[in-house]
């Protein structure tokens, strides 16, 4: 008899854990991280509320980053780039026969 209470036991134990790990513990965790959440945005005075309110205009323009000038794109003694072309002159036949012989 005392096996069987002893079962039972056991089983009321690994339904109770089944069951707080399943349904209660994300709900306590998911509480816990909105409150540290609001904790570190009062901290640093921006909350995500806010920021939507802060969006700007549709068209509006904001350049964070201009890029620094490179000097040896500027370098004139560099030349001028040409783009060249293979041409094909179409007598794929001799080169065969020249290959042959």
């Amino acid at each position: 008899m005392e096996f069987l209470y002893f079962l039972i036991i056991v089983i009321g134990i690994v339904i109770f854990f089944r069951i707080f790990f399943r349904l209660i513990f994300p709900w306590i965790l998911a509480r816990w991280m909105k409150k540290k959440q609001k904790e570190f945005f009062d901290m640093f005075g921006q909350r995500p509320e806010e920021k939507e309110k802060e969006k700007k205009r549709e068209g509006e323009v904001n350049i964070d980053y201009v890029p620094e000038e490179d000097e040896a794109a500027q370098d004139p003694s560099l030349g001028e780039y040409v783009d060249f072309e293979e041409v094909d002159d179409g007598n794929e036949d001799d080169e065969e026969d020249e290959s042959e012989k």
